[in-house]
């Protein structure tokens, strides 16, 4: 058995997949640990502009769990997610996170997020796509990395961050303003 902080251990190693395929340095790419911080507190943004302190709660634990069974099945590129059997991931993902979280609220949850139908699964797949997204753009800003494969992660996550906030009634440019300080 497969204890939270072996697997929280992991999540601080485990650097995310579309990084390393960008060709961005592993001693700057990010970790999922790193990249489930960061998509909590886009999510909180999300919840402040849309007013939904009430559901608040509910959308941070969605947010910090997101990613955990990453450390089964590692952090999977999209496009070959893309290629795969959704459902079929999404059992093995769910029977994993049973595995490793005991706690019968976290795994419903879990289960909300995946099935991706409520609005609280929706702002977070939206603060998972912002988060990428601005990311992605740092390495470019930043580091002054320009590959195509990160060029095309930025094209994607900057057209479904917006698609995402529109079928939300946000506007995706005022929510990154507000994360990266302008």
């Amino acid at each position: 058995m497969t204890g939270i902080y072996e697997v929280l251990e992991r999540l601080g190693r485990i650097k995310r997949t579309g990084w390393i395929m960008a060709k961005i340095p592993s001693d700057i790419a990010e970790s999922i640990a790193e990249h489930t911080i960061k998509t909590v507190f886009t999510a909180m943004e999300i919840c402040r502009e849309m007013g939904l302190k009430d559901k608040e709660e509910r959308i941070i634990k969605m947010a910090l769990i997101h990613d955990l069974a990453e450390t089964l099945t590692s952090d999977i590129p999209k496009p070959v997610k893309e290629k795969l059997d959704k459902r079929n991931i999404d059992k093995v993902s769910i029977e994993y996170f049973k595995t490793i979280i005991k706690d019968d609220e976290l795994v419903k949850i879990y289960e909300e997020y995946i099935k991706g139908e409520s609005i609280e699964a929706k702002i977070v797949d939206l603060a998972d796509t912002i988060a990428t997204y601005i990311q992605s753009v740092n390495y470019r800003t930043q580091y002054g990395i320009k590959t195509e494969h990160l060029e095309t992660i930025i094209e994607h996550t900057g057209r479904s961050a917006i698609e995402k906030s529109e079928k939300l009634g946000l506007n995706v440019d005022s929510i990154v303003k507000k994360l990266i300080g302008i």
